[in-house]
């Protein structure tokens, strides 16, 4: 299952407006209760990861093994300013190839940016133009319109993150692309140690999105570590 988190993707917000990383782990446990999932394995990116982080501490006998992609309670702040940048520097664009200009300054790294494809992330308003399907650039615009004196590379919803994080104890996978200028991989080998069944893969020729960045290896590391250790598996007592 591959739910659009509340604000992301088609997924309407939450009707309570708590976008905090509690609000989403909410979701995602009200999202399991409707299907009758009672357990499973958890594989979350960036916003993903932590929501996951978040739900594995909610309900930790609903977590049986994670995999997070690029992503651990301390993030480079450089990192976090660069990619809210690009995704509130722009509010709309004319076209889907505008758009994929946009991607490309962001990731020099990727050979190909097909502006069909972009169509999975972005909506056509009603006077022609392209906004993302992504509530956090459009938090951050308003944050910054509102209260500059904030500064956008402090993120609310790490908050707290840390002691959460350390309270986990499935077997978890911190997978962290080689170039990615969020997630050091000091950073990562910091969370894996403070976790008692931890360990850290690195993607090569990746950034912050590396599942997109290299998706064969991503995958790879991915089934490898998940055929270990399937969700079904016992907890350990």
């Amino acid at each position: 299952m591959a739910p659009d988190l509340p604000e992301h993707g088609d997924s309407d917000g939450l009707l309570d407006g708590d976008w905090g990383r509690h609000g989403l782990a909410r979701s995602v446990l009200a999202f399991l209760a409707e299907l009758g999932i009672h357990h499973g394995a958890f594989v979350g990116a960036s916003v993903g990861g932590i929501t996951s982080i978040t739900v594995g501490v909610l309900a930790p006998e609903v977590v049986r093994s994670l995999v997070l992609i690029d992503v651990a309670p301390r993030m480079e702040a450089a990192g976090r300013e660069r990619l809210i940048e690009f995704f509130t520097k722009v509010e709309s664009f004319a076209s889907l190839e505008e758009a994929a200009q946009t991607i490309r300054e962001y990731l020099p790294s990727r050979k190909t940016v097909r502006p069909e494809n972009l169509a999975r992330s972005l909506r056509q308003t009603p006077d022609g133009r392209w906004v993302w399907k992504h509530g956090l650039g459009r938090r951050q615009r308003r944050t910054s319109q509102e209260a500059p004196h904030i500064g956008r590379a402090v993120d609310p919803i790490l908050e707290g993150l840390d002691d959460d994080a350390r309270t986990l104890t499935c077997p978890t996978l911190i997978l962290r692309g080689a170039k990615s200028d969020l997630l050091t991989e000091e950073a990562a080998l910091e969370l894996a140690d403070s976790l008692p069944r931890a360990e850290v893969a690195t993607v090569g020729s990746a950034g912050h999105m590396a599942v997109g960045d290299n998706p064969a290896t991503s995958i790879s590391l991915i089934s490898e570590f998940l055929t270990r250790h399937p969700p079904a598996a016992s907890r350990p007592r």
